[in-house]
């Protein structure tokens, strides 16, 4: 139920969850899953985007950001 854009360049992805999804929620619960990202809501002037969270992949190798998709994955999938 998520959704993104491949990214034209850059270091970011910004994905979007389900309806209903707050990021800010699952970033308290995101170390226990070894994994990392910064909630939408911080990245915007009004504080929407509480659906969404931006995720760097400029320093990971393949293997590491495929690792990284399946703890963040899990997260969602606990919420």
């Amino acid at each position: 139920g998520c959704t993104f854009q491949t990214p034209g360049g850059g270091y970011f992805i910004w994905v979007t969850l389900p309806a209903g999804a707050d990021t800010q929620a699952l970033l308290d619960r995101a170390d226990a899953h070894q994994v990392s990202f910064i909630p939408g809501a911080r990245l915007t002037p009004d504080g929407s985007g509480r659906q969404a969270l931006r995720l760097s992949f400029a320093l990971m190798k393949p293997e590491a950001l495929a690792e990284g998709a399946r703890r963040l994955g899990a997260l969602i999938a606990s919420a």
